[in-house]
């Protein structure tokens, strides 16, 4: 069997069969699929029961995401774990694209591609466009992974095995921190286009997402900072310029929602790398904005 789809799911159980159905919808067929439900309230294992031998479920107390997928993984079979989260969908040849890129590239560790939102049209079908890297992070050449969201994700299981999987804590960035361990195993294959899979964007809890988008980043940069990630000296650049990012990005998210603490923590956290990176506006507009958000606060 080549891939294992693996789904993770939390009180969604309406949009999980709208994305168990585009893996239904699947032109390639060499699949099984392994499903964790991370504690959900809303009828959810019921609904998997009813499927019978169509899927594989298995239940874990609330975890959050990561846990839950590794849990789905724990059960695969597989020779790749091809991730979709069960708010999004995929095309009909998504499985059908990272099957030919493997065979196309001698199976390499992982293969990625694009997604598009909710409600945008697919603006590129036909034949597959993919560069291939010796690893990920050779393919590192911007602010973030070149991944388009963990539904475009297929990675070998020995190699997610090897490198431990997901962290399991409950927090943001959890697919950040993997993408990074796995940034010096042998061979990536980025898909360019057609986008593989049609992301949706639900509403949550801003002060709980807020805390775990905090804790993500606080998460990476201790990796960082304890040589968790390979790619060594030689590579360290390209791993700095992604965190760096993630640190200006939430920096200012917490700014919008009033965490003046968290904000500027990250700042400081991060300062020595954004200094490294040349990121002269941020080290000097960010106390500024700060200092004036805190005194129309008091206003």
């Amino acid at each position: 069997m080549l891939f294992s789809v693996i789904i993770p799911t939390y009180n969604r159980v309406v949009m999980l069969r709208r994305a168990l159905e585009s893996v239904w919808a699947q032109d390639f067929h060499d699949y099984e699929i392994v499903i964790a439900d991370d504690g959900s309230r809303d009828g959810t294992m019921e609904y998997l029961e009813s499927l019978g031998e169509k899927v594989r479920a298995f239940r874990q107390a609330n975890a959050g995401p990561g846990a839950a997928r590794n849990l789905a993984a724990s059960h695969a079979r597989g020779e790749y774990l091809a991730f979709l989260d069960s708010d999004d969908i995929w095309f009909p040849s998504t499985l059908g694209y990272y099957s030919k890129a493997i065979c196309d590239f001698d199976r390499p560790a992982v293969v990625a591609g694009t997604g598009i939102a909710e409600g945008q049209e697919n603006p590129h079908v036909g034949e597959m466009e993919y560069i291939p890297y010796l690893s990920m992070l050779d393919a590192c050449d911007g602010y973030t992974p070149p991944v388009g969201g963990t539904p475009s994700v297929a990675v070998r299981r020995d190699v997610f095995e090897k490198v431990g999987g997901f962290y399991a804590r409950n927090i943001n960035a959890e697919d950040v921190d993997l993408w990074l361990r796995l940034g010096s195993e042998n061979g990536f294959v980025r898909i360019t286009r057609p986008p593989v899979f049609q992301q949706s964007y639900l509403e949550v809890s801003a002060s709980r997402d807020m805390r775990a988008q905090v804790a993500g980043v606080d998460f990476v940069i201790d990796q960082e900072r304890s040589q968790k990630y390979p790619g060594g000296a030689g590579f360290r650049g390209r791993r700095l310029r992604i965190i760096t990012a993630m640190a200006r990005s939430v920096s200012f998210e917490c700014l919008a929602a009033g965490d003046f603490v968290n904000g500027f923590g990250l700042y400081c956290r991060s300062f020595s790398w954004q200094f490294t990176q040349v990121r002269v506006r941020y080290l000097i507009g960010y106390p500024v904005k700060l200092a004036w958000l805190r005194v129309r606060s008091f206003s």
